[in-house]
């Protein structure tokens, strides 16, 4: 899983949403499947990604929690 893919599937997901709103042709019985894509878009992906960067270059990524933030060795911008 790449930044890429990520990026697409982002651009995608939003640029659909938004032509369905602007043309009018967004359905009220769509909001279930478009609150599963934003919930993979916001939870899953992200996960995946670190998932792939870990066993890539080793566990030196870690989810930032509200006791330890920043609470990984990378460089933080």
């Amino acid at each position: 899983m790449t930044a890429s893919l990520a990026t697409t599937f982002n651009l995608i997901l939003n640029s659909t949403l938004l032509y369905g709103v602007v043309t009018k042709s967004y359905q009220f019985e769509n909001t279930v499947i478009w609150t599963i894509l934003y919930f993979i878009k916001a939870f899953i992906l992200p996960v995946l990604m670190l998932a792939d960067q870990n066993k890539k270059y080793g566990n030196a990524l870690k989810h930032a929690t509200i006791y330890s933030i920043n609470a990984s060795d990378a460089i933080h911008v």
